[in-house]
């Protein structure tokens, strides 16, 4: 059975009377891409921070790599890369000398690194020949994801990795995501997008107040999430027709109406809402994005409870 590349045993991090993270035991396997989901202040940074070497736990333990992820660090950050939802790079250096610094760090042999980042560049549209404080935020973040993936490492910890990019530059990161799971890698991925977790996590992990209250595969999460429609129908009776037809949808519920435009949420899978729309004469159909923090709340807690 091959070995976790992450693996935590009640790890707990304390900062006075304060419990950051509370007792997390959780893994990452080679191949695998693991959602780290949780609003802000749920614990997932000083988990990063601790799995990084960056802060010492109070309790518990935590292997990297095999390796102690505080007392050994520096011999797991080798085949490492890591992706800060704050990058921060030397910013009159240009992206080549910034990823040059790195390599000599990691100690990464000069040729392939060179490769693999001219690579991920063109793949990405970054512009590593000018100083990063010459760039937009989104293409700094393109530089940054070079940055974490250009030595091929073994796992990679990326927080909000798509901030700021378009919607092609995504589309091309989810397929380098693809490729470096189909090698062999393990990939942290902290995200409040929904979406993304859906596209690429294999597993999700959902913190809570510094506890992990969920580790499900992805689709038994999305199977619990509440999707909102908005309807315009053809007219006030089409409007009307669906809105007798809704006490029938077990799923549907938060009904509201003005006229011809209808607005609902569906708990979970929505092919009977399609398959009854579709009887209808539908004008418009939006659904607006599920955001994580609406699903963590529907079925983990209270704002009250989250906001730590």
């Amino acid at each position: 059975m091959t070995s976790p590349l992450v693996r935590t045993h009640a790890l707990t991090k304390r900062f006075g009377a304060l419990t950051a993270v509370d007792e997390l035991d959780l893994d990452v396997s080679p191949g695998e891409v693991l959602g780290f989901l949780g609003p802000n202040g749920a614990g997932k940074t000083t988990t990063i921070r601790m799995l990084l070497g960056l802060a010492r736990p109070s309790s518990g333990a935590a292997t990297v790599l095999g390796h102690d992820a505080w007392a050994q660090a520096p011999l797991a950050h080798h085949d490492v890369g890591f992706l800060p939802a704050e990058f921060a790079l030397h910013p009159r250096l240009t992206g080549w000398a910034n990823l040059e610094h790195l390599r000599r760090l990691r100690s990464t042999a000069a040729e392939a690194h060179r490769a693999r980042a001219r690579e991920l560049a063109e793949r990405l549209g970054a512009d590593l020949d000018r100083p990063l404080r010459t760039l937009s935020s989104g293409n700094k973040r393109k530089v940054g994801i070079i940055a974490a993936l250009a030595h091929s490492p073994r796992l990679a910890v990326l927080d909000e990795p798509i901030s700021g990019l378009d919607p092609l530059v995504q589309k091309e990161f989810h397929a380098i995501v693809d490729e470096l799971r189909s090698r062999g890698s393990g990939i942290l991925l902290s995200s409040h997008t929904l979406p993304e977790v859906e596209r690429v996590a294999d597993r999700v992990a959902i913190m809570r107040s510094g506890r992990l209250v969920a580790c499900e595969r992805t689709d038994v999460l999305l199977g619990k999430a509440v999707h909102r429609f908005e309807v315009t129908f053809a007219d006030d009776t089409e409007a009307a027709s669906f809105l007798r037809q809704c006490p029938s949808l077990p799923a549907v519920s938060h009904v509201e109406h003005d006229g011809a435009l209808v607005r609902f949420a569906v708990e979970g899978a929505v092919t009977d809402v399609v398959a009854t729309l579709g009887a209808q004469r539908v004008l418009t159909l939006r659904t607006p994005e599920t955001e994580l923090e609406d699903v963590f709340l529907r079925y983990y807690g209270t704002a009250t409870e989250v906001a730590r």
